[in-house]
């Protein structure tokens, strides 16, 4: 029984050296920390602190959906695109509202696009980490 484990979990790792290959993106992912420290002599809070870097390294960016849906927020209508981000699968922390943030890619269109995290995938046998992200237009 032991062999075998060590089998599928070289297989695995084959398999996410070949999933590596394909991404030809990067990107860097961060999350928001929040409002700065309550500060007792101005009775109000600090400046917001800087967003904590997450991760910042290779990524393939895919559509998931190329049908675009429309949100009301306030008094605007907002279109909303689902993309599919694929990190490599030791890729670990990251959580649903983080922003990922295209800093290269061989679409020159996807360069400095913000997606917010709406998904995070994780399982056994993972080659690859699957995020999924929304990206907001207007």
């Amino acid at each position: 029984m032991g062999s075998s484990i060590v089998s599928i979990k070289r297989r695995i790792g084959a398999a996410a050296r070949r999933t590596r290959l394909l991404m030809i993106d990067s990107c860097t992912i961060t999350r928001s920390t929040g409002i700065g420290a309550f500060n007792t002599a101005t009775l109000a809070h600090d400046a917001t602190t800087p967003p904590t870097a997450i991760y910042d390294g290779d990524c393939l960016v895919q559509v998931r959906n190329r049908a675009e849906h429309t949100a009301d927020i306030g008094d605007e209508d907002v279109t909303v695109h689902l993309y599919d981000v694929y990190l490599p699968a030791t890729a670990t922390g990251i959580k649903i509202d983080d922003l990922v943030v295209i800093d290269d890619s061989s679409d020159d269109d996807l360069v400095g696009v913000t997606m917010r995290v709406r998904d995070v995938a994780a399982q056994s046998m993972l080659p690859a980490r699957q995020l999924t992200c929304e990206y907001k237009l207007g």
